[in-house]
């Protein structure tokens, strides 16, 4: 299930980023936040120490804004 989720993840931000929609990938990222799935990989890298989409989205916030 996490290397599914993670394969995902990059496949679609990659795409955005083809695309330079900064915009897309922020709103990818945030649903995967809310996701259920999503929840449930974060759990898992938490327990084994691993960074998430949360420790990272607000840099990745900056970043896309700045």
């Amino acid at each position: 299930m996490v290397k599914a989720s993670a394969d995902k993840l990059k496949r679609i931000v990659e795409m955005y980023a083809r695309e330079r929609d900064l915009d897309g990938i922020l709103k990818y990222l945030q649903n995967v936040l809310n996701d259920r799935v999503g929840k449930e990989v974060y759990k898992v890298l938490k327990a084994c120490g691993k960074k998430t989409v949360e420790d990272v989205y607000d840099e990745i916030v900056r970043i896309a804004k700045g």
